[in-house]
């Protein structure tokens, strides 16, 4: 892919699959969500009124974090 020639939706795809690594929301016991970045769905903001952001898919929560491998 040329970076020249890429269209706004390789872009995206390009940066999703950069980031996309394994997460779990932060609401463990009530939830327990485990997924990828990827995975999250996209809400309204709860404060700012034209701005998106990323919550579980399940709960709604907007926190979680990274999961690491278990050696």
């Amino acid at each position: 892919m040329s970076i020249d020639n890429a269209t706004p939706e390789e872009w995206n795809a390009a940066a999703r699959e950069a980031r996309d690594e394994p997460i779990e929301c932060s609401k463990t016991r009530k939830c327990g969500w485990k997924g990828m970045h990827s995975d999250l769905v996209s809400a309204p903001h709860k404060r700012f009124a034209n701005a998106q952001q990323h919550v579980c898919p399940c709960c709604g929560c907007d926190s979680y974090y990274r999961r690491e491998a278990r050696k």
